[in-house]
């Protein structure tokens, strides 16, 4: 009897720690995903001739970047680097906020804003991708890849 109580708590405890390894961490909050992505980007863009633009009501990122970068909605992410200390989600834009919209060409003529440029599109269609907006994702993706 001692033995089968002594084994069944074995198996258990098995059970218990292989469980355990196996878990999948949580997934980090989108403003803080989307902040370590602002680090590594900081800095890049250059502001040089930037525009102001307020948000009226119904704005979107991506409907905000469609007007004014000529018809392509997947240059948002360029509008929240250069707003990366008020602007932590893409989703997330407030009523009479000013934003600084960056001259698109003036930054594409730089290397290294285009790098920038490139390389945080694909960080930011990762992030989306995880949010299940895989075709925002691809967008995204081509237009890295078009730079």
């Amino acid at each position: 009897m001692k033995r089968t109580v002594l084994s069944v708590l074995l198996v258990i405890s098995l059970l218990l720690v292989f469980s355990c390894k196996t878990q999948q961490p949580a997934p980090a909050p989108v403003e803080a995903t989307f902040s370590q992505i602002f680090e590594r980007y900081a800095g890049a863009l250059i502001l040089d001739g930037a525009t102001t633009y307020t948000v009226v009501a119904g704005n979107t990122l991506s409907g905000i970047s469609h007007s004014v970068y000529d018809g392509n909605g997947f240059f948002y992410p360029v509008i929240m680097l250069a707003n990366s200390d008020t602007v932590t989600d893409m989703d997330k834009i407030q009523l009479d906020q000013e934003l600084i919209i960056p001259d698109l060409e003036a930054n594409l003529a730089d290397d290294g804003a285009r790098t920038a440029i490139k390389g945080f599109l694909l960080e930011v269609a990762d992030l989306v991708s995880s949010r299940g907006l895989e075709d925002t994702a691809q967008g995204l993706r081509d237009l890295s890849d078009s730079l």
